[in-house]
């Protein structure tokens, strides 16, 4: 199961994660994002009702950046499941 922890593992180095109050994930942005940038469809805040939703909006993130998509802890997953 993906939990902060996995997520900070895989995407710690742009993005600080917390628990939603109501469930799901909260990522919020490390900087800043200048208006041009946020007008192209970067955000400071991504949140997900699960960690799957949340691993989405930041894959988009990053191909809006056009930042190459760090493996995701569901690939690894899913990559362990494979292997064994």
């Amino acid at each position: 199961m993906t939990g902060v922890r996995e997520l900070e593992a895989a995407y710690g180095g742009r993005w600080t994660f917390m628990d939603g109050a109501g469930g799901g994930f909260i990522a919020l942005r490390i900087g800043r994002v200048s208006a041009e940038a946020q007008s192209r469809g970067l955000a400071h805040v991504v949140c997900g009702a699960d960690a799957e939703e949340l691993i989405r909006g930041l894959e988009a993130q990053y191909r809006l950046e056009g930042r190459a998509v760090p493996a995701s802890p569901r690939r690894q997953e899913s990559h362990l499941r494979a292997v064994s």
